[in-house]
């Protein structure tokens, strides 16, 4: 499931350092008297402080893979821009949650902790735990709050009442999109460097059977059985690759063309074009999709609500870029109260 959700705050519109107005709660660039010299952003309920954000920095760079560079303040600091704003949503969200009783298994966190971990691969994982200076008990907290966030949107999806008549009118307005992907069927020979792969090319013009050049000279795994792909949707085959055959009839060869892993040269072997799919075909789709939208929507509604009965405060000017984004998000939530 995607969750994406617009975040608010007020901000300086310019170089003037002209401020936005609005009736609520209300954002200035430096507030006369921040509760604390350490605190970044406050509700009557709570208050989120640097060396809590900070973690959650450290936490994001190391759980997305980043090794501290040559600017690892920069880093750090960049990541801080992004999540003072995710966390503070995130935080607003779970005492909602919680309200509402909403819970997290802890066995969901253990799952999702070691999904991360395994993606990763062990070694790599430790090593950017240990480079950033946090825990997998770190990781745990902030999962448990992205968990609570997953755990009230599906809360709302569940909820969400779709009449069949919306369903209907989604798939009469996309029919061309109601249809199966178009096939195709490759083979290809993947090697290190553009030589060897001109000259596999031009053997593979000159007669030599395409599967056993790629028995010889593929590196890739999908050599060991003559360079055959199967058959993969179109729409899923990377850019790079899309673009080379996507003129080529069956039976013809691309040029050399580079990839992220080195030069393949590949054949289209067979195409078969997707076909159209019927109302009850797609329908419990359609359904998920509007209800996941709706859902959506609605914790965009509530998210509204809780900036405004919060008093949700910023306090760190170095993080006021967002003010234009954050005013289009307010008058957005009074569109939708109106």
């Amino acid at each position: 499931m995607r969750r994406r959700t617009l975040l608010t705050v007020l901000a300086c519109l310019a170089a003037g350092a002209v401020m936005l107005a609005v009736a609520w709660p209300r954002l200035a660039r430096v507030p006369p008297a921040a509760p604390a010299p350490e605190v970044v952003a406050s509700t009557r309920s709570w208050s989120l402080t640097m060396p809590e954000l900070e973690r959650r920095a450290r936490v994001a760079l190391a759980v997305a893979g980043v090794l501290p560079g040559r600017e690892a303040e920069k880093q750090l600091e960049a990541m801080k821009k992004r999540q003072v704003y995710v966390l503070a949503k995130l935080l607003l969200v779970a005492d909602r949650a919680a309200r509402e009783g909403v819970t997290v298994p802890e066995k969901r966190v253990s799952e999702r902790l070691a999904q991360l971990r395994t993606a990763r691969g062990r070694e790599a994982w430790a090593r950017a735990l240990r480079a950033w200076g946090v825990t997998e008990e770190d990781v745990r907290r902030e999962l448990r709050r992205e968990l609570a966030w997953v755990a009230y949107l599906e809360r709302l999806e569940a909820a969400a009442a779709i009449p069949e008549d919306s369903i209907r009118r989604f798939y009469e307005d996309n029919r061309p999109r109601m249809r199966t992907p178009d096939l195709v069927r490759l083979r290809g020979v993947l090697v290190r460097d553009s030589r060897t792969a001109e000259e596999v090319r031009r053997l593979a013009l000159a007669g030599h059977d395409l599967a056993d050049l790629a028995r010889r000279y593929s590196v890739d795994p999908s050599g060991k059985r003559g360079g055959d792909t199967g058959w993969i949707p179109r729409d899923r085959l990377q850019p790079w690759l899309a673009v080379a055959v996507s003129r080529l009839k069956p039976g013809q060869l691309s040029g050399v063309v580079r990839g992220p892993q080195g030069y393949y040269v590949v054949r289209v072997e067979q195409v078969r074009p997707g076909t159209p799919l019927s109302y009850g075909e797609v329908r419990s789709r359609i359904h998920a999709e509007l209800r996941r939208s709706a859902a959506a929507a609605e914790l965009e509604r509530i998210l509204y609500h809780l900036y405004r009965e919060s008093g949700l405060r910023y306090y760190y000017p170095v993080f006021f870029d967002a003010g234009e984004h954050a005013r289009r998000t307010l008058e957005g939530g009074r569109k939708k109260d109106s």
